[in-house]
C-alpha cells in the first residue's frame, strides 16, 4: 500500500500527517456523536474501514429501514475545482446507490415501525491531493483542495471521498452500527481539472457494493 505524507495548511502551517487507507482522526467531522469505540476493521470486500457494531444486539430482528438521505457535513461551497452542479450530482448519485444497496437488506419505510433501523450519513470531505506533492490545503468546510502548481509544472491529482454514517435502533434511539470510510476515486490531470461525479463514481460504487454484501446477521 502506497503511503504518502502531507503538510496540512489551514491559515498557517499547523501540523504534519500521513495519508492512509482509512480516515485519519484529524479528519473526523463531528457528524457522529462520538468516535471512541470505532476501531479498524475490514469491509465485505476486504477494504480497511473504521467500524463499530453493538455485539449485544440481535440484528436478525431488524426488518425495516428508514433511509435518511446522505448530506454534506459541513455543507461545502462551490469552488473553481468543484461546481455546485458537481456537488449536487455527487450527492444525488451517492443517495441513489446507497438506498438501492440498503434495500437489498431491508424493507424501506418512511416512518419507523417495530424492528426498524434509521440510517443517517454524510459525505464529510472530498479530497483532491497532488500525487507526488506533499502539500494540500484544508478549507474550513473540509472540502479538501490541492495546493498551487509546483515549479515543475502540473501534477496528477488523486481524489478520495470521506463518509461517515450510523444505523440507529428506532425504538431506543441508540446507534447499533457506526462506520467511518475513505474511498479512492479517479486521478485528475491537474489542479485546473473540474471534479465530476465520474471522478468519484468508483469510490461511491465500492462503498455501495460493500453495503450490499454486508452480512447483517
Amino acid at each position: 500500500m502506497k503511503i504518502t505524507c502531507a503538510i496540512i495548511l489551514p491559515l498557517t502551517l499547523t501540523l504534519t500527517a500521513c495519508s492512509s487507507s482509512v480516515t485519519e482522526k484529524e479528519k473526523y467531522s463531528t457528524f457522529l456523536p462520538n468516535y471512541n469505540d470505532i476501531t479498524k476493521s475490514q469491509s465485505a470486500s476486504g477494504k480497511d474501514v473504521l467500524y463499530w457494531k453493538d455485539t449485544n444486539v440481535d440484528f436478525s430482528k431488524y426488518k425495516y429501514l428508514v433511509y435518511q438521505p446522505m448530506i454534506y457535513f459541513p455543507r461545502p461551497k462551490p469552488s473553481e475545482m468543484v461546481s455546485q452542479q458537481a456537488l449536487d450530482n455527487i450527492l444525488s448519485y451517492t443517495n441513489r446507490q446507497f438506498k438501492q444497496a440498503m434495500a437489498s437488506h431491508f424493507i424501506l419505510e418512511d416512518v419507523p415501525r417495530e424492528n426498524t433501523l434509521i440510517f443517517r450519513g454524510a459525505i464529510t470531505a472530498i479530497d483532491t491531493q497532488k500525487r507526488g506533492l506533499q502539500v494540500y490545503e484544508v478549507l474550513p468546510i473540509t472540502l479538501l483542495v490541492a495546493a498551487t502548481q509546483s515549479v515543475t509544472g502540473h501534477r496528477t491529482m488523486e481524489s478520495a471521498v470521506y463518509m461517515e454514517g450510523e444505523f440507529i435502533d428506532a425504538s431506543t434511539n441508540q446507534p447499533v452500527i457506526k462506520v467511518v470510510r475513505k474511498a479512492s476515486g479517479e486521478n485528475l490531470n491537474n489542479e485546473k481539472s473540474q471534479l465530476k461525479v465520474t471522478d468519484v463514481k468508483n469510490a461511491i460504487d465500492s462503498i455501495a457494493k460493500d453495503i450490499k454484501e454486508y452480512k447483517t446477521t
